[in-house]
């Protein structure tokens, strides 16, 4: 998946992240949110253990990673870039 697909996925991942905040916060605040198709897969205590079990999972590396938190933040390139770029 390259280009405007990647990028509708991704964008889907995080509106379907922006549902869900409410609820994540009170559930998982502080992790970190493996998000696939716009389900919630998982939730971890770092950025790198997300990205490293959404590659386990995932053998095309789409997906997202998003922390749970209620600061407006951007995560770069965990939030949007597929999962074969290093830590």
């Amino acid at each position: 998946m390259i280009g405007q697909e990647m990028q509708a996925e991704l964008q889907h991942n995080f509106n379907a992240f922006l549902a869900e905040l409410p609820r994540l916060l009170q559930t998982h605040k502080g992790k970190f949110a493996l998000i696939r198709h716009g389900r919630f897969e998982g939730y971890f205590d770092s950025p790198r253990a997300a990205l490293n079990a959404g590659r386990t999972r995932y053998g095309d590396e789409v997906f997202s990673v998003q922390e749970v938190t209620g600061a407006k933040a951007d995560l770069g390139w965990y939030s949007r870039a597929p999962g074969n770029l290093p830590l």
